[in-house]
């Protein structure tokens, strides 16, 4: 299942950051954060296919870096907890506040933590 869910297969949404485009799974995204959830139903036609996009499709987000994004999703695919540096770790932080993702971390070491999202 991991396989199927870290293909850009089923991505059918698309976050345009301020440096780049990333794809989302709105069924995965939808079970971690409830904000999403309500987006994508009350707005069915922002739906779009990374091979099949226009560059106003999708939710902009255009005060994220498209790696943050990427983290984010990497952590909610994963389904448990993700290695993060604290570096990394700001902007992941602030992303999941926007999109109303609950994150749990723990810091293993000095500068890294495990991050887990919690549905």
């Amino acid at each position: 299942m991991k396989e199927l869910l870290d293909s850009s297969l089923f991505d059918d949404i698309m976050f345009n950051c301020k440096d780049g485009k990333v794809g989302g799974n709105r069924l995965l995204l939808s079970i971690y954060s409830n904000f999403l959830e309500s987006l994508f139903e009350n707005n069915p036609l922002i739906t779009c296919h990374p091979l099949n996009d226009a560059d106003d499709n999708g939710v902009n987000l255009p005060e994220i870096n498209a790696e943050d994004m990427r983290k984010l999703l990497q952590v909610i695919r994963d389904m448990h907890a993700s290695r993060l540096t604290s570096k990394s770790l700001t902007g992941v932080e602030k992303l999941a506040n926007i999109l109303q993702i609950k994150l749990v971390m723990k810091q293993i070491k000095v500068g890294l933590f495990e991050v887990e999202a919690v549905p």
